[in-house]
C-alpha cells in the first residue's frame, strides 16, 4: 500500500479523481474504499449480459459502467479499487494456451483502459496460471486451463492494511469469497465499517453475517450499466 502525499493539485483534482480525500498528518485518508474482486464482478455480470443477449461470450465484457453501478448503492465520493491477475502470454505450452493467453491479454488491456476512464485503480496482485483440467470421462484427455490465484489474499491484505493504518473508516466489498472472512473480522475489530455487495443469486450468508450492512446488485443494475456506458461509446 502507497501512502501519498497530500498536495494542492490532489486536492483540486479529486472530485474529478470520484472520491474525496481527507487530510490526517500530511496523508490522504478515504473515508469509503470500494475493493472490487475483479474475476468474481466480471464473471457474474457476463452471466446475465450474456442470458439478456447483450454479449455472447464473457471475452466482450469490457466496457461496463462499474462507477456508475457502485456509486447507485453506496453514493458518490468512493474510491474504488479493482483487483486483478497479471496476464502473461505463455509461449512455452501448446498452441491452445498460447491463443488462450493472447487473448486473456488483450481482454486485460481493453479493460484497464475502461476502468482508466471511470478513474478506477486496477490493483494487479495475482497471477493467471495454467494448470490440469479434470479428465473428460468420454475421451480421458486432460486438458490445460487458465486460472487466477492470489487475487482474493491481495485484497484481503489491503483490507488489513488499511484498517490497522487508519486510512479507511469503511469498507465496501464486492465479493463473495469467503476467504476474506478474517479480513473482514480485522477491519470491524479496528472499528470499521464493512459493507458487502453481492449479486442477487449469489449472495454469501457467512459475509452477510459478518458484514455490518448487506447490498444487493440487480441483474436490471447490471444491463444499465452496460448500456449506459456503451451508448456513450
Amino acid at each position: 500500500m502507497i501512502y501519498m502525499r497530500i498536495s494542492a493539485s490532489i486536492i483540486h483534482t479529486a472530485p474529478r479523481l470520484g472520491f474525496v480525500p481527507v487530510e490526517v498528518f500530511g496523508i490522504i485518508r478515504c473515508m469509503k474504499r470500494v475493493y472490487v474482486d475483479g474475476q468474481n464482478f466480471l464473471y457474474k455480470a457476463a452471466e446475465v449480459l450474456i442470458e439478456h443477449g447483450k454479449i455472447s461470450s464473457k471475452d466482450e465484457l469490457t466496457k461496463i459502467d462499474i462507477r456508475s453501478l457502485v456509486e447507485n448503492i453506496v453514493g458518490v465520493g468512493v474510491e474504488i479499487v479493482f483487483y486483478g491477475a497479471r496476464v502473461q502470454v505463455r509461449r512455452d505450452l501448446d498452441d491452445s494456451i498460447l491463443e488462450k493467453t493472447t487473448r486473456f491479454s488483450d481482454v486485460a488491456r481493453r479493460l484497464r483502459n475502461t476502468l482508466k476512464n471511470q478513474n478506477i485503480t486496477f490493483n494487479e496482485v495475482g497471477k493467471l496460471k495454467v494448470r490440469d483440467s479434470d479428465v473428460c470421462h468420454n475421451c480421458q484427455h486432460r486438458d490445460l486451463r487458465m486460472q487466477e490465484k492470489g487475487v482474493d489474499v491481495g485484497i484481503a491484505v489491503d483490507i488489513v492494511v488499511d484498517s490497522l493504518s487508519g486510512l479507511v473508516d469503511e469498507v465496501i466489498l464486492v465479493s463473495s469469497d469467503t476467504d476474506l472472512l478474517p479480513a473482514i473480522r480485522v477491519a470491524k475489530a479496528r472499528g470499521v465499517k464493512v459493507t458487502y455487495i453481492g449479486f442477487s443469486d449469489k449472495m454469501t450468508r457467512a459475509i452477510i453475517a459478518r458484514a455490518d450492512a448487506s447490498e444487493v446488485i440487480r441483474n436490471q443494475e447490471i444491463i444499465d450499466a452496460f448500456d449506459v456506458y456503451n451508448n456513450m461509446q
